[in-house]
């Protein structure tokens, strides 16, 4: 537990809060904080040791990165169709600062927000629906989700970088927004030439793996709630989940446009309120 209450860099104040999580391999604890006068909550995440600097130095480097390939695309797209938004940034935090923190054992400290989300208890990993809720959600709601994850590896495929932690830990949703967020980017990799496929057709079937954990299926038996297959849309959407788990999809941008192409069959774009039931036990 971090013994002070505040912590500074430069002219800015943070003003820790609750512990809310830690990484799984015991590189990070995360924290709520607040900057004086702004009516926003942040989340710092502070290095549990001082030999783990790296791994939040590296996650920063990639949310630096993220945002400025984020920042060119949508100057571009803009620039075709004016007044659209591709909103890449919404994929990833916020990186606001990173430092070296004296006081903290010069221990690494990253801050980070969420676009367009002020409370941070609004966005909820979905292995935490899964397995603390024990819920799942419908055909359609899990529609938006996988849309979106796939947004995310267009995005990375195009910058050569591979995720490595494409899962339900790392994903959190914001479901009044929308909002599909992959949050922990220390193990990303920078490939010097192309994704290898094999590589890329994880990452995609990771994607769907995820997706179809939330939907209550079960991958080993190729099996869904039975409720679900009163929807028209039940065959062929699930049948194109399970290829995209099975590897046959290494290209991020086309498994997202034939995903659509599925999805637009049955379902309009309008907002849909996501939709959740009791998982059976």
């Amino acid at each position: 537990m971090m013994k002070a209450i505040t912590l500074s860099h430069e002219d800015r104040v943070y003003e820790v809060a609750k512990l809310v999580g830690e990484d799984s391999h015991g590189r990070y604890r995360l924290y709520r904080c607040r900057v004086p006068g702004v009516d926003r909550e942040y989340l710092l995440q502070i290095a549990s040791e001082f030999k783990h600097n790296g791994s939040l130095d590296k996650a920063a480097f990639f949310l630096r990165e993220l945002k400025r390939v984020a920042d060119e695309l949508e100057a571009e797209y803009n620039r075709l169709e004016p007044g659209k938004m591709l909103n890449y940034h919404l994929s990833f935090p916020e990186l606001v600062d990173s430092f070296v923190c004296e006081e903290q054992g010069n221990r690494r400290v990253n801050v980070l927000a969420f676009r367009n989300v002020d409370v941070i208890k609004r966005l909820v990993p979905i292995a935490n629906i899964v397995e603390i809720d024990a819920l799942r959600c419908d055909l359609r709601s899990s529609a938006w989700v996988m849309g979106k994850l796939l947004k995310i590896l267009v995005l990375t495929q195009s910058m050569k970088v591979v995720i490595n932690q494409v899962n339900g830990a790392n994903t959190l949703l914001d479901a009044d927004q929308h909002y599909v967020v992959i949050f922990d980017w220390a193990d990303s990799e920078i490939q010097s030439g192309e994704i290898l496929a094999a590589v890329a057709r994880r990452e995609i079937g990771n994607a769907a793996f995820t997706v179809i954990d939330l939907l209550g299926g079960d991958y080993k038996t190729r099996t869904f709630p039975e409720d679900e297959s009163e929807s028209a849309a039940y065959a062929e959407y699930t049948a194109f989940l399970l290829g995209m788990a099975d590897g046959h999809h290494k290209d991020a941008a086309k498994a997202h446009r034939d995903f659509y192409a599925v999805v637009d069959k049955y379902w309009s774009r309008e907002f849909y309120p996501f939709t959740t039931h009791p998982r059976s036990r």
